[in-house]
């Protein structure tokens, strides 16, 4: 196992080509799960999946508490391995008491059952696995071995699914599925991640001033990343509040596309995050912004793509594959697709704005995105119709994406000369 993750011709661009592997494993996997149960099996348990991912996802961002492109990005070596593997420590357990406070909720107020409460065991188990191995995948890409990290993601992702559709199918039982999809996960995390562990040299030494000041500095990004995860998904929550059965599932799959180009923004910004910190700190300012540019242009041209394709022929599609009449919904689709480019390009500045230390900025506006939508979503939707909606919703996260940039610009504009000289 270990020959095979260590050994490759180029490590860059196999770090590219397994980052795509992973990132796809990982966000089509509960579609693709969910695609085999609801064929396979029934809705009740196709419902316990999608509420069991979604609700792991957003405890995943707990765990991991966004301190991986802080760690890759820490060329100056201010913390040691020890220091994030402890702050990581902490921020896991408080994804486990998060988790374990909201399974006893809803055991007791919401009556799950027990085997719907085990399944989302299992699958937070799958999630819990993540975040820890994240610190020791961090370390790996700061190393200059990213390929390492996303193979080691990759085939766990990729095992899991396979094995969880597999048993499934051939159990019918959603509780067997999700243990020993599980419990195949364990062994294969364990296998690889020890395999690899003693790779690099590490600093055993650790101070809890400095953990604590991993968990203070990583906090801004972080929250961000929790609140760009409620904007992405703001005008669903709007529409499933106020709206038809009918309404709420045509305005659900035209929303399904939005996260393609989300992913995009992974695949092409995760694997330069180490990049553009060396950039930085030696103080190659122009090449810092060329580097954030390319990437908004990409995601800009991509984005712009996507929309004028959905509105040709992409709804009729999507409309054909779900048997469901779409073709009223060619502008949403349109202006949600532009909506998706800007929540990308903002998830790309989170990073940037990690590698130039300048993450505090980010609370602010995204709080402020959000307050803003909360506060026009329902009303717009009620008055003025979903298209009306759609478009204040586009235009605030534009606009959100927008200020966040020039203010990164700004202040890379003004910290290229302190970075230069070390301060």
């Amino acid at each position: 196992m270990r020959n095979f993750l260590v050994h490759t011709r180029d490590a860059e661009k196999a770090a590219y080509l397994w980052n795509v592997i992973a990132y796809t494993g990982s966000s089509f996997q509960s579609m693709l799960l969910m695609l085999v149960i609801s064929r396979r099996g029934n809705m009740i348990d196709t419902a316990i999946t999608s509420i069991a991912f979604t609700v792991a996802s957003m405890f995943l961002l707990v765990g991991k508490y966004a301190i991986r492109n802080y760690q890759v990005s820490d060329i100056k070596n201010e913390y040691t391995y020890k220091d994030y593997l402890y702050a990581r420590g902490i921020t896991i357990l408080w994804m486990v008491l998060v988790a374990a406070f909201y399974l006893a909720y809803c055991y007791i107020y919401k009556e799950y059952s027990v085997t719907k409460m085990f399944c989302m065991i299992f699958i937070m188990g799958f999630r819990f696995e993540e975040a820890v191995e994240d610190s020791l995948h961090a370390d790996l890409q700061r190393h200059g071995r990213l390929d390492i990290a996303a193979k080691i993601w990759a085939v766990r992702t990729w095992i899991y699914i396979v094995c969880f559709a597999v048993l499934y199918y051939a159990t019918d039982r959603i509780l067997i599925a999700s243990a020993g999809g599980l419990a195949v996960s364990v062994l294969f995390f364990v296998w690889m991640n020890y395999s690899v562990y003693d790779l690099f040299p590490r600093d055993r030494e650790y101070e809890w001033v400095r953990i604590w000041g991993i968990i203070k500095n990583c906090f801004p990004p972080a929250a961000s990343t929790m609140t760009l995860a409620y904007i992405a998904n703001a005008t669903k929550y709007t529409v499933d509040a106020v709206s038809s059965s009918e309404e709420q599932a045509c305005f659900n799959i035209i929303c399904m596309p939005v996260f393609v180009i989300t992913l995009l923004g992974n695949y092409i910004f995760i694997p330069i995050v180490k990049k553009m910190a060396s950039l930085w700190c030696r103080g190659q300012v122009l090449e810092v912004k060329r580097t954030v540019l390319r990437q908004i242009m990409i995601l800009a041209v991509f984005s712009g793509v996507v929309a004028l394709a959905g509105k040709w022929f992409g709804v009729r599609f999507l409309g054909f594959l779900y048997g469901v009449s779409l073709e009223h919904y060619e502008d949403e689709f349109v202006l949600l697709m532009a909506a998706g480019g800007a929540i990308a390009v903002f998830n790309l500045l989170i990073a940037v704005s990690t590698v130039i230390r300048r993450q505090k900025m980010l609370i602010y506006i995204s709080l402020a995105a959000s307050a803003v939508l909360i506060a026009g979503n329902k009303m717009i939707l009620l008055r003025w119709g979903m298209r009306n909606m759609c478009l204040f919703y586009a235009l605030a996260v534009i606009s959100m994406s927008v200020l966040t940039l020039v203010l990164i610009i700004v202040y890379i504009n003004l910290g290229g000369r302190r970075a230069l000289n070390g301060q």
